[in-house]
């Protein structure tokens, strides 16, 4: 049985280069990261995901190695990833038009690095983490091969987030205003708010590697058209969608 979700239209954009052009597959999105790497491990072992995008503007190199050895038996090795492997000329290119997305960081002080994580035993997961301001990113994104599937919300509540995430945030007007807000959401419901259109599909969770013990749980686009199989051999589901 073939484990390569069908995509959206929109999805199958060119203009990310080749090298973070991921396999077939699922494409997770977090903003405001931060060391959580409880959605990473989860979603790697139960979905078909492809590529993992954390984004973090406080994030720092060491911050992300002591991440990956809490949770992997080798540190694989971080390559890094330059603005035009995301079809950009500059860091600038990942920050909104607005002096107070400059409060707590600047495009002088981004970076991108990514490398293959091994989390599944049937198949590798891409991680691909920057440094950048997470609204304007996920703008990026939008039309590329990089487009998210599922979303990862929780506005963790401590200084360094200008806008929330959840709620109306500029994350979702930007990708209901390109039709491309993603199937799948995993939202924390204690202290953020979730996209409007929105329904919940499965119960609350704690998990390991989490940031805050918030429960959060997996909402479905309400017309969204997916379809959900339960594969044993594969030990995890898969998500078709017309």
């Amino acid at each position: 049985m073939s484990h390569s979700p069908v995509h959206p239209a929109g999805k199958q954009g060119t203009d990310v280069t080749s090298r973070l052009n991921p396999r077939e597959g699922l494409v997770l999105y977090y903003p405001g990261a931060g060391t959580d790497y409880g959605p990473l491990q989860h979603f790697a072992l139960n979905l078909d995901l492809a590529v993992v995008v954390y984004v973090d503007y406080l994030i720092k190199p060491e911050m992300i190695q002591d991440m990956l050895r809490r949770f992997s038996a080798t540190t694989p090795e971080l390559q890094r990833v330059s603005p035009r492997d995301l079809a950009c000329h500059a860091w600038a290119d990942f920050w909104p038009d607005d002096s107070r997305s400059l409060l707590f960081a600047k495009p002088s002080h981004a970076f991108g690095f990514m490398c293959d994580l091994q989390i599944h035993p049937e198949r590798s997961t891409r991680l691909i983490y920057l440094a950048t301001e997470g609204h304007k990113t996920y703008q990026n994104l939008l039309g590329t091969r990089l487009q998210p599937d599922l979303v990862v919300l929780q506005d963790h509540g401590f200084g360094g987030n200008w806008r929330d995430f959840g709620g109306f945030s500029p994350m979702y007007r930007m990708a209901r205003a390109a039709s491309a807000l993603p199937p799948l959401l995993f939202s924390a419901g204690e202290n953020t708010r979730v996209w409007p259109g929105y329904q919940a599909i499965g119960e609350p969770v704690l998990l390991r590697g989490q940031m805050h013990q918030y429960e959060r749980r997996l909402y479905q686009l309400e017309d969204a058209k997916i379809r959900t199989e339960w594969d044993a051999d594969e030990s995890s589901w898969r998500w078709e969608w017309d």
